[in-house]
């Protein structure tokens, strides 16, 4: 996977949602010991989430060094009126300390933001509550939306979500794992994954899965050739990673069609060796 990671990383929009703005916040959070710094920093990334900061040389936000322009975010991600004074309050502080030095992952901690917790979302919202607890906890919560629900679907063979599908709780939960295997699979097994590596894993499973917006139809037995411009670089990738591990060049392509849900064609089949020869030669162009 790691020729995906590195071409679909490489894709993701970061003057929308500077990077910068992204490590220094979640860093901030970490050591935090003011209930005013947290929550400033956390209203600053529920800005971020909505793609409402931006580098500016005027602008009013200072962080480690750098300035920056907030714009009003949609009102479900954060409305002042009824949202800043949960952040600024004792109960949430004490939420988000108890979060944050929590070495396991809590799925009850979801329902906490929601419903009868501290109502910052209704009991049915998802995307917000998770984003909130991965950054105050984001090497344990990982980052999650309709994108890489429907990154993790096509990977997986399945049928891909699209606008207005309603995520749900056993989605993320399911989400939650597959992310978890997919940086073993990445990176190998480690006992604690950096943020940069946890940041490019999702950067590349967001941009991959917001390519397939209205895009390929998809079935559960895998995408059909109408994704093929969007699945083809996948498949060229992870072709060439199997064979760089080991496996011959036909067994490379039976194993990566099976994964994608890709039928190969006749050449790929009897002449692995010459489409391979053809798509170096491609990349030499």
């Amino acid at each position: 996977m790691k020729a995906f990671v590195s071409a679909w990383s490489k894709r993701f929009n970061n003057e929308k949602y500077p990077y910068d703005f992204y490590i220094d916040s979640l860093k901030r959070i970490e050591i935090s010991a003011s209930m005013e710094e947290l929550a400033e920093t956390v209203i600053g990334m529920l800005h971020w989430k909505d793609g409402k900061v931006s580098k500016d040389p005027n602008g009013n936000v200072l962080l480690n060094g750098r300035t920056y322009t907030l714009k009003k975010p949609k009102p479900h991600t954060y409305q002042e009126e009824t949202h800043k004074q949960i952040f600024y309050s004792k109960e949430f502080f004490a939420f988000a300390l108890n979060i944050r030095d929590k070495e396991v992952f809590d799925p009850s901690a979801v329902g906490t933001l929601t419903g009868n917790g501290l109502q910052l979302w209704s009991s049915t919202s998802i995307v917000i509550p998770t984003f909130v607890l991965h950054i105050l906890s984001p090497k344990i919560y990982p980052l999650y939306d309709q994108h890489v629900e429907r990154a993790k679907r096509a990977l997986l063979a399945e049928e891909l979500n699209q606008k207005g599908y309603i995520l749900k709780f056993k989605d993320y939960l399911s989400y939650e794992q597959f992310f978890e295997e997919f940086l073993v699979s990445h990176y190998g097994k480690q006992e604690e994954y950096s943020l940069h590596k946890i940041k490019e894993v999702d950067k590349a499973l967001w941009s991959f899965g917001k390519s397939l917006k209205r895009g390929p139809s998809v079935k559960k037995t895998g995408l059909t050739v109408k994704g093929k411009q969007t699945v083809e670089p996948i498949f060229k990738g992870r072709v060439l990673e199997l064979i760089k591990k080991g496996e011959s060049q036909r067994r490379a392509f039976e194993i990566a069609g099976h994964e994608l849900g890709i039928t190969l064609t006749r050449s790929q089949q009897l002449y692995p060796g010459s489409v391979i020869h053809r798509w170096r030669q491609q990349e030499k162009i």
